[in-house]
């Protein structure tokens, strides 16, 4: 399999009618890295502050970074969940309880042509890739499902785990108005 070739990468932002702009996101192209063929991008949409968002960017590619040093430098899926868990408790133990965020991340191995991504609440994954010569157009996909609590599989989901959903706010959430999932 020939190696991934990354065109381009762009980021955009737009804040709504919140006082403040609560998303963070952060892109790692091949070679920012410690293992060069690696790139890395992520995207947390703030809820209720950007607390959370914040936090998240600041650590996580520390955590994915760490774990891939010291076992499976391969074993991405592994990592990334293992990352993603160890982010909630290092949440927890910051006790940021009145804030949250959702979680868009996509690892990709340009080497192995790889793409693993992890999606935590309502926001998207889209792949953007050319379907043939260089002036070919682009092809779109969204790699992502969403996960809203009203959605019934995903109610069935947090109330097998003991959550409870609710809608006190207008919209479905779990537990504070905060959290959607």
């Amino acid at each position: 399999m020939a190696p991934l070739k990354i065109l381009d990468v762009g980021t955009s932002q737009v804040q709504g009618e919140r006082p403040t702009q609560e998303d963070r996101f952060q892109c790692a192209i091949p070679g920012q890295l410690s293992d060069p063929n690696l790139g890395l991008f992520e995207v947390y949409d703030g809820h209720a502050g950007s607390e959370v968002a914040d936090h998240v960017k600041e650590h996580l590619t520390r955590l994915l970074e760490e774990l891939l040093r010291k076992g499976d430098p391969t074993d991405y899926e592994g990592a990334l969940r293992t990352a993603l868990k160890n982010e909630d408790s290092l949440l927890w133990e910051a006790d940021m309880k009145r804030s949250g965020a959702t979680a868009v991340v996509a690892l990709i191995d340009v080497r192995r042509s790889l793409l693993i991504g992890s999606d935590i609440g309502d926001s998207h994954m889209i792949l953007a890739e050319r379907t043939g010569k260089y002036d070919a157009p682009w092809g779109i996909r969204r790699l992502t499902t969403p996960h809203k609590p009203d959605v019934p599989s995903e109610k069935d989901r947090v109330e097998d785990a003991g959550g409870r959903v609710t809608n006190d706010t207008g919209t479905a959430r779990i537990g504070m108005p905060a959290h959607s999932r």
